[in-house]
């Protein structure tokens, strides 16, 4: 079903153009149980010369375990925390 179309999905817990930011963002993530290899960092070029980061935490099986992720993020400093999916 499209459950299994959905098996890549990823939490952004934080877009920032800050790389310091993006270092705390991820000793946080491992703080709460989530390894650097549970950790992703996109990166994307926006107007100005900036780079924009993007970082990620997954993959998750289901929909249902991603928003459950997402609630603990958003309790955990993470408010802005959302699902992503390809």
């Amino acid at each position: 079903g499209p459950e299994a179309l959905s098996a890549d999905l990823w939490v952004q817990v934080l877009a920032s153009s800050r790389r310091e930011a993006v270092e705390r963002a991820r000793e946080r993530l491992e703080e709460l149980g989530f390894p650097r290899d549970r950790q992703r960092v996109v990166s994307s070029p926006v107007a100005g010369g900036n780079v924009l980061y993007k970082v990620r935490v997954g993959p998750f099986p289901s929909r249902e375990s991603a928003d459950r992720v997402v609630r603990r993020m958003a309790e955990s400093g993470f408010p802005d925390a959302w699902v992503v999916s390809p």
